[in-house]
């Protein structure tokens, strides 16, 4: 997640992108719970639409590592890679490790 960037896109809002990303943060469970369900009932297609989506979310926020595994995933279901599983984890940890990050900075924000 890179902070100056972040502040750049949002015309230096640091309100608005904490809320912004407060939101997004709140949305990754709903959306990986749509990727698993849909990979669970083989819809490719439906799962490259919310890999789509998040990776969409990801870039316009500066969380460039997770819109990268987002991207992975989407061009996986699009190419209906045996191994969409893998991809999906990975999607799963960058996005933990972003809500971590999110939350430590939160902490410190507020110290």
């Amino acid at each position: 997640m890179n902070r100056e960037d972040q502040l750049a896109r949002f015309t230096g809002d640091v309100e608005l992108v904490d809320e912004a990303l407060r939101v997004f943060l709140q949305t990754i469970p709903e959306r990986l719970n749509a990727l698993r369900q849909a990979l669970a009932a083989k819809d490719h297609q439906a799962a490259g639409l919310v890999a789509h989506t998040l990776r969409g979310t990801a870039l316009n926020l500066s969380c460039a590592t997770l819109a990268h595994e987002a991207k992975t995933l989407e061009q996986a279901c699009s190419d209906h890679h045996p191994d969409l599983q893998e991809s999906l984890l990975r999607v799963e940890r960058e996005a933990e490790r972003l809500r971590m990050f999110a939350e430590e900075s939160s902490r410190s924000a507020s110290s």
